[in-house]
């Protein structure tokens, strides 16, 4: 029997993957410019000046960044960190952030690249050149290093830059915690962490809490990374101390880091600090962190169980505690359901916020979401020797309080069943009397910014709206809702709900950021219709006696004309 021959080859790389590498690894220019930053850095440099050059439109646009470093000094040198890409880092070398030895290319992927340093000057364009070079050796000395790009592209005026302000605000952030002088277009852009003072300290890292919608990952005071405040649990700025192992495009931090696992377990301690304080005005993604965190072991049962962690379609949040003594069905629904939020109104049933589940990456049953959370495993057909996730035993009038609630749930489907949804208007003439005053009054008030007020039946809704041209309200509503102050103020600010809406909001009842900074800016204002709830009762009365006179009026001139006319008189 014959043996096949066994060879040892190496695998290789053909140059279009190293072109590509260079030209994709940076998506903006911002980015080439923190690598041009960090690379002086790299030499020793304590200042760094980078410079974007508006040209004519017939001229390219110019980047340059210049340093006061060590520059490359031989040739080797030149040979081993400019031309070879990817070439492992030796001992003597400071690299703080290096690890790949390819950040330079973020430069040439942006323009023609000529770099001056020492005797040195080496141009690179790869649009043209490809992989090739041009070294010039003997020059006159130049101290430092210069690298001018002749962009291939206008950056200015367009997204991500629509000015110079914006260029230099996208590069601020990459640089704002970096250690030494870095300065845009002769502006100082950057403040060392080191000079800062910040709500804690360690061996790792410089952290800054409750700050900000996410947490800001600096390595080494080089922007890395925004995690997002659901997943972080808080919200702050996180300044490395010792390098971070980031992914190759550097916007990334590799889950085997061993330093950003202690700052994790920092960001994890704050978390709990969150739980213990039992704060009332959590915030959302302090909710969802703080469910996830006892849903993994990492939360007691007894610092979270009073929180007010799972919303409601109707805003409100109920805790553990809360929810165990529910006693009518409940399920998960839609925020911008009406249905769903009359059904709620009525005290028919209770529904969550289905937008947890995804939050909390949950894939099972709906009616187990609390089982899973909770760590339950069973549905307390044994009611013996049951356990919270974090080990705490379930006394036996909970586990009976729990149950019952389990119990309850229904699909949102079969609760929603039997409840119609209709909207539509009520003609001016089948208006009662009082009816017609009553929206004359509030049509009056003039604060409506041109949306008529009407009148109409829903069955889900005390007030809808167009979003532009009206306001309807909820006849029922209406007619109980002007006896006394505190009904006055409910329909003024219902009211004021509906102008917020700036879509139709008879079936879609979505309320997101700009819905709240609207109606926030229409309470305050000085035309806010709550500011008529005082004289409401009384223009009402006087539009009644006003009605009144005008009815005795008219009775007294059609009797006067009655005489008339028996006397003849024309």
């Amino acid at each position: 029997m014959t043996q096949g021959v066994v060879e040892e080859r190496s695998l290789q790389m053909d140059p279009k993957l190293l072109l590509d590498v260079i030209e994709r690894q940076a998506g903006t220019l911002h980015k080439g410019f923190l690598e041009g930053a960090m690379n002086s850095n790299e030499a020793f440099a304590n200042k760094t000046w980078v410079y974007y050059i508006q040209k004519g439109s017939e001229e390219k646009d110019i980047a340059i960044i210049r340093d006061n470093g060590f520059g490359i000094l031989k040739k080797q040198e030149l040979i081993d960190h400019f031309e070879i890409f990817g070439k492992p880092h030796t001992a003597d070398e400071n690299t703080r952030w290096k690890q790949f030895r390819m950040g330079r290319g973020q430069l040439f992927a942006y323009g023609k690249n000529v770099w001056r340093t020492n005797t040195f000057k080496m141009t690179v364009d790869i649009k043209n050149w490809g992989l090739n070079y041009k070294l010039e050796e003997n020059l006159p000395q130049f101290d430092g290093c210069d690298i001018t790009i002749e962009l291939y592209d206008k950056h200015i005026g367009s997204y991500p830059y629509y000015s110079i302000e914006n260029l230099k605000d996208e590069f601020r952030k990459q640089v704002k915690y970096m250690e030494e002088e870095i300065y845009f277009n002769d502006e100082r852009v950057n403040t060392p962490a080191s000079q800062l003072k910040w709500d804690y300290e360690d061996k790792n890292a410089y952290y800054l809490f409750h700050i900000g919608n996410c947490v800001s990952i600096y390595n080494l005071g080089a922007f890395t990374t925004d995690v997002s405040s659901y997943v972080a649990g808080l919200t702050g700025i996180v300044v490395s101390k010792e390098q971070l192992k980031v992914n190759f495009a550097r916007n990334d931090i590799q889950h085997n880091c061993p330093i950003y696992k202690e700052i994790q377990e920092v960001l994890r301690v704050n978390r709990k600090k969150i739980a213990k304080n039992t704060r009332k005005n959590l915030n959302d993604y302090e909710r969802v962190a703080l469910i996830r965190d006892f849903r993994d072991g990492n939360q007691d049962f007894k610092d979270v169980s009073a929180l007010k962690l799972f919303r409601t379609i109707q805003g409100k949040h109920l805790s553990f505690n809360d929810i165990k003594k529910i006693n009518v069905n409940w399920g998960f629904a839609s925020t911008s359901n009406r249905k769903f939020d009359r059904i709620m109104e009525m005290g028919m049933g209770v529904f969550f916020d289905e937008g947890i589940l995804n939050e909390l990456s949950y894939c099972g049953e709906e009616k187990r979401f609390f089982h899973w959370v909770l760590g339950l495993t069973n549905d307390f057909n044994d009611m013996y020797n049951v356990y919270f996730r974090d080990g705490t035993p379930v006394g036996y009038k909970e586990k009976r309080k729990w149950k019952k609630f389990f119990d309850l749930y229904k699909d949102s489907t079969v609760l929603s069943k039997g409840i119609r949804t209709y909207y539509n208007f009520i003609p001016d003439k089948e208006l009662s009397k009082k009816e017609r005053r009553i929206l004359k009054v509030i049509q009056d008030f003039n604060c409506w910014e041109g949306r008529i007020i009407r009148l109409g039946n829903s069955d889900t809704a005390n007030a809808w709206t167009d979003g532009s041209t009206y306001i309807c309200i909820n006849r029922d509503y209406l007619n109980r809702s002007y006896y006394y102050s505190s009904s006055v103020n409910r329909l003024m600010v219902t009211l004021a709900h509906e102008m917020a809406h700036s879509i139709d909001s008879s079936e879609s009842h979505v309320h997101g950021p700009h819905f709240y900074e609207r109606m926030v800016e229409i309470l305050s204002s000085d035309m806010s219709p709550t500011i008529f709830n005082g004289v409401f009762n009384q223009k009402v009365r006087q539009a009644q006696r006003q009605e009144q006179k005008e009815a005795e009026r008219k009775a007294k001139k059609k009797e006067e004309d009655r005489i008339k006319k028996k006397l003849g008189i024309s």
